[in-house]
């Protein structure tokens, strides 16, 4: 089994990949509503399309498309203007999405687990985490154990 802390872009498209590889995949979110961090809401047009989704569920999380951007800095330094191909999306319906997609290939997105590395007693929602030789236990008895995490 894989865990996949966070369930951002780069966890649920990880999870995504994993699952398809036949892996046995959990996504743990500290969060129970996805894209609640404020950031990244605008990202690379080629990367918008390499995340599993279908063009119809693309075009809804999409809100605007950036053709450039013009940087102005501080202290009388020159402005630039960078030409990109890229688009604002609604982070949280975006999240959400790729959240529904990864899930209907049978991963399990558990909203509202932190991950610790040694969770404090009496803090129940947490999984405590044991590191070993190569591997992640977790659990009263460690029995649970996830292969591959450094």
């Amino acid at each position: 089994m894989i865990v996949v802390v966070g369930a951002g872009l780069a966890g649920l498209t990880y999870a995504f990949k994993a699952v398809k590889n036949g892996e046995k995949v959990e996504v743990w979110e500290k969060s129970q509503v996805l894209g609640s961090k404020p950031c990244g809401e605008a990202i690379l047009y080629n990367a918008l399309h390499y995340l599993p989704l279908s063009e119809r569920e693309r075009a809804d999380v999409t809100l605007n498309s950036i053709k450039r951007v013009r940087l102005k800095f501080p202290n009388g330094l020159p402005e630039r203007v960078i030409n990109v191909s890229g688009v604002i999306v609604d982070k949280r319906r975006l999240l959400e999405t790729l959240a529904e997609v990864v899930e209907s290939e049978g991963v399990k997105v558990l909203r509202g687990k932190p991950f610790t590395r040694d969770a404090k007693p009496g803090r129940k929602h947490c999984r405590r985490l044991r590191f070993c030789k190569g591997h992640t236990c977790w659990g009263r008895n460690s029995r649970t154990c996830v292969k591959g995490l450094p």
